[in-house]
């Protein structure tokens, strides 16, 4: 019997269908969320918990202890600052027989901040990331590179503080913000994509899955096409930025292929993102391979196995006693 549990769970109920699908008769899926109201929390076939801890240090306290108790075998968090408590418990988890899936503390702190993790990517290779600007001074200088720009949370997901802005006004908007707290960014044209990419315990990519992006909500894909022969570049730009981020899973990377056929990445969320969806619909069976590294198993092959459309709408779910 193997026991995987999905903390942080909150509205990603296709994330736990897909665990309930590929598990044996003998498995056991906990989903866990601090709201009790939780929609993943109701999957069927999942055991709810919730959990209590008002802090992500209290909640990862509260899931050690849970895992020790429970006899977990693999931890996969959905959220970003709970995943940097829980690599850091990642020892103590090891002690207990628990594999958590996921980053570690560097990898996970790079990915929350956009300007070092531009700097990061333009370290690896010219042009990978679009020009990532944090001061106010260099952002005057720079302005009348580009007629449109994008400001965002330096610290956040989600898309968390996105404004699409002409360059006129995008000095005033920055102006506006706490200092350290924004970047900016020359608008990038072109066509966006999504790139899904799994590691196994050595690091190693075990596949990936691309979509086609054609509308967004919220900070997550809304509309995309999988597909099954994306575009060389697109996919080239997501292994290359990843390459060297230490993680375990999942790993979800946006990237826009500009009008010149050179592709930017603008994003790297190492977790399961919005576009898993779109990907477990075209048979890309990474839930599969959760339960493969919970068992201490190799990892198959991943790849989509169907090209397909797609869209997400809304739903409700009653929410069980």
């Amino acid at each position: 019997m193997t026991k995987v549990l999905v903390t942080s769970a909150g509205r990603r109920r296709y994330v736990l269908e897909e665990l309930v699908r590929f598990s044996r008769h003998d498995d056991t899926v906990i989903a866990a969320d601090m709201n009790p109201l939780a929609p993943a929390l109701s999957t069927p076939g999942v055991k709810a918990v919730t959990i209590e801890g008002k802090t992500p240090q209290d909640r990862a306290e509260e899931i050690l202890a849970l895992a020790e108790t429970s006899g977990v075998d693999a931890i996969l968090s959905l959220h970003d600052y709970e995943a940097i408590e829980l690599s850091r418990r990642s020892k103590q988890l090891s002690n207990a027989g628990c594999l958590f899936i996921g980053p570690t503390v560097e990898t996970s702190r790079l990915s929350l901040d956009k300007l070092e993790l531009a700097d990061f990517l333009s370290s690896l290779r010219p042009h990978l990331t679009p020009e990532t600007i944090g001061e106010v001074e260099r952002l005057e200088e720079s302005v009348g590179s580009s007629d449109r720009w994008i400001i965002k949370d330096r610290l956040g997901s989600a898309s968390s503080g996105l404004q699409f802005l002409a360059a006129r006004d995008v000095v005033a908007a920055a102006k506006s913000l706490p200092a350290g707290t924004w970047v900016a960014q020359p608008f990038s044209q072109g066509v966006e994509y999504n790139v899904d990419i799994f590691k196994d315990i050595n690091g190693a990519i075990a596949g990936t899955c691309t979509k086609r992006k054609w509308a967004m909500r919220g900070g997550e894909t809304d509309s995309a096409t999988v597909l099954i022969d994306p575009p060389t570049e697109v996919v080239n730009a997501a292994t290359w930025a990843t390459a060297d981020l230490d993680i375990i899973g999942n790993i979800d990377v946006d990237v826009i292929l500009d009008t010149d056929n050179s592709a930017v990445v603008i994003d790297i969320n190492p977790r399961f993102g919005g576009g898993y969806a779109f990907s477990a619909l075209a048979g890309y069976r990474a839930a599969q391979a959760i339960w493969q590294l919970a068992r201490r198993e190799s990892v198959s092959p991943l790849r989509p196995e169907r090209e397909v459309s797609a869209s997400k709408h809304v739903a409700v779910a009653e929410v069980l006693p």
